[in-house]
């Protein structure tokens, strides 16, 4: 994706939930100009035909343990 915020991977993750409903996964999202969450990733999961937005346990903070 380009490096700046979009919204083209949450329209991706609402199409899978409304065309395949029994389709599960979780998407990663790192935005360094959100102003709460720069350090982190946002992670959304898919399950049950519902999209939650979820707390990051394995990639935060992204300085140091990913770079």
């Amino acid at each position: 994706m380009t490096n700046h915020a979009s919204s083209f991977p949450l329209t991706v993750i609402e199409w899978l939930r409304e065309h395949a409903p029994y389709s599960y996964g979780l998407l990663y999202i790192h935005n360094d100009e959100d102003p709460k969450d720069h350090d982190g990733f946002v992670v959304y999961r898919l399950a049950k035909n519902v999209i939650t937005k979820v707390e990051d346990r394995l990639l935060y903070p992204v300085i140091g343990m990913v770079e």
